[in-house]
């Protein structure tokens, strides 16, 4: 079994929790889907986003797919809460990005698609939302272009079949659709073959190129992410779900594939467990919990492991892979995996562990520069003391903001 990660980004009301809920549900994690609308989804379940109807905080959700586990992040889109979009990216080896039909694109959502590019993550988008009374898949497709030539349109819609057509797959299409088709196969296959002089050679004196030739020179350029498949459908009516399923499956990268980006001594980190805190929780209930990205080796529950930011030793408990706030105990993790750990004393977000003293530190995405400053003042010095303590609880959960005295 392979393990995967990938992070679900884009502008806000782009559909991001609705495809996690699809997700779990077409992979049989949930017996019946929830909605941002009703409160019950599966990652929106702090009680803000559950009386807003948006995410506000990163959430984690796991599932299998052809055999394989995929550790996943449901990220907010607003740009409020860019951290927590910016350090579910630093996490993860692969990105889907999440694109809404009936909708323009926004700053933010331009924003989180450059650092897919900035970071060289495979990256597949998906259009979303084609059952929208507005949708229009065209616009929208030209719309991430204009912003990010490496795109290139994988799927067509066919209309009243809640269906899509994979182009490469396919020679004969739909009366209705097939002078279009045939056009969009034409200018796939261009850019495909672009990125490699002899199948661009053999392409330009008209012969056929072979689709799975052409599929192997995708899969290079989508790991090197130098090309976005862009597919379409609907995470509510579950349109093409199965297909950005299936392509995950082929062009992602596994979590021991990925380069990891330290600093620190990197002559020995190939036997080395290491692993980075990319989030932190804080809840009344259970305390203080840390979202942990395993980079290489293997975590195991009863442990104790080394920070080498706090240089002190933490003592893990359990293990937890989540499903939103639900949690399910496991013994050990792979390289690759994203899981929790409660109550650990002095990891916060940004520390790095490893299992023994090490000097190795894996780098935290960088954050935006501040927009807004507030003051706060309390009523009475005891207040002003209260007001401390919530603050740094908050500035554990959100490392985009600063506070200064």
């Amino acid at each position: 079994m392979k393990r995967y990660n990938v992070a679900l980004i884009g502008q806000r009301s782009s559909g991001k929790t609705i495809l996690s809920e699809r997700i779990l549900f077409e992979t049989k994690n949930i017996s019946r889907m929830g909605s941002t609308t009703d409160g019950n989804s599966t990652t929106d379940y702090h009680r803000t986003e559950i009386s807003r109807g948006f995410s506000i905080q990163l959430s984690l959700f796991n599932f299998n797919w052809k055999d394989d586990l995929y550790s996943a992040i449901d990220t907010p889109g607003y740009s409020n809460f860019i951290g927590d979009a910016l350090c579910g990216i630093g996490a993860v080896d692969n990105v889907i990005y999440v694109a809404d039909s009936s909708d323009d694109l926004k700053a933010n959502g331009f924003r989180l698609l450059q650092q897919t590019r900035k970071r060289s993550l495979p990256t597949l988008i998906f259009i979303n939302k084609l059952d929208a009374e507005r949708s229009d898949y065209e616009k929208c497709f030209e719309a991430i272009k204009t912003v990010d030539n490496r795109a290139v349109l994988m799927q067509l819609p066919v209309e009243k079949t809640n269906s899509v057509i994979n182009l490469l797959a396919s020679d004969e299409f739909p009366d209705e659709i097939s002078e279009k088709a045939l056009a969009m196969k034409e200018k796939l296959i261009e850019s495909i073959v672009e990125s490699d002089d002899r199948l661009l050679e053999k392409y330009l004196e008209g012969e056929k190129i072979e689709t799975e030739a052409l599929r192997d020179l995708l899969k290079k350029d989508v790991v090197s992410g130098a090309i976005c498949p862009v597919f379409v459908g609907s995470a509510l009516t579950g349109a093409g779900i199965k297909e950005l399923l299936d392509a995950a499956s082929r062009w992602f990268i596994s979590g021991d594939q990925r380069v990891l980006d330290i600093d620190g001594d990197k002559s020995k980190i190939d036997d080395m467990f290491i692993a980075s805190v990319f989030k932190t929780f804080n809840d009344p209930k259970s305390g203080r919990t840390n979202c942990i990205r395993i980079w290489s080796g293997s975590m195991k529950s009863d442990s104790t492991y080394y920070n080498t930011a706090k240089k002190t030793v933490e003592r893990v408990g359990s293990l937890l892979r989540l499903q939103g706030k639900k949690a399910v105990p496991v013994e050990t993790a792979a390289a690759g995996e994203l899981i929790a750990v409660n109550k650990l004393k002095e990891t916060l977000t940004g520390d790095t562990l490893t299992a023994d003293q090490s000097s190795v530190s894996v780098k935290t995405p960088d954050m935006p520069p501040t927009l807004i400053r507030y003051r706060i003042l309390g009523k009475s010095k005891q207040d002003t003391e209260k007001i401390g303590g919530y603050l740094s609880k908050i500035l554990e959960e959100d490392i985009s903001l600063k506070f200064e005295k």
